[in-house]
């Protein structure tokens, strides 16, 4: 699929989406997301389902519990039609995502300490825009034109510091679990660059 919100539809529904799923879009593969096929049957058997949203996912419908997207995009949206945008980017964009990414995946590390069958869907833009992880962690903003080899060093520095950041949790989420936990890690696409690049 060209997009993750189709790609999640798909993946939480357990079927392939046919043509009409994809014509009606966002609206129809959301809905799809926040009340799936998986949620539900894990839920008839005795799952808890713990949902870590994203702003794609948010809010779930079935969750028993939920760490919500705490990015305010309506705001964000505003901001930028106003002389603000200089400032809005890092204020009300880069700080919060970047806060919001660490929050989001201290919680995928804290699923060891529920009691009982759980299943946990989280789902991350990372390493996608916006650029808010240099390649050492550190929190920055980077807004770099679509297609730009500014985006693809951008892409790259996102990218190594989300490696350790998920590596990091999966080893934690192993070693404190009683019950040995089955893991699926998918990634759909990365950005869509206009430009060749090594």
């Amino acid at each position: 699929y060209l997009f993750s919100f189709l790609s999640l539809a798909s993946s939480l529904n357990v079927r392939h989406l046919d043509a009409s799923v994809a014509e009606n879009g966002y609206r129809l593969a959301k809905s799809m997301i926040q009340d799936s096929t998986v949620c539900r049957s894990l839920q008839e058997i005795g799952y808890e389902v713990m949902v870590i949203e994203s702003i794609i996912t948010d809010p779930s419908k079935c969750a028993d519990r939920r760490i919500s997207n705490t990015v305010n995009n309506l705001e964000s949206v505003f901001l930028r039609t106003t002389l603000a945008l200089p400032f809005s980017d890092q204020i009300f964009w880069g700080q919060p995502t970047y806060e919001d990414h660490l929050i989001r995946i201290q919680a995928l590390k804290d699923m060891p300490n529920i009691e009982g069958p759980t299943f946990t869907f989280a789902h991350f833009i990372l390493p996608h825009s916006p650029y808010v992880f240099d390649a050492e962690g550190n929190q920055i903003y980077s807004n770099p034109p679509i297609g730009s080899s500014l985006e693809h060093d951008a892409y790259l520095g996102q990218l190594i510091p989300t490696n350790t950041l998920f590596e990091d949790a999966v080893s934690h989420i192993l070693a404190e679990s009683e019950v040995p936990p089955i893991i699926i890690i998918q990634a759909d696409h990365g950005p869509l660059w206009t430009q060749e690049h090594d």
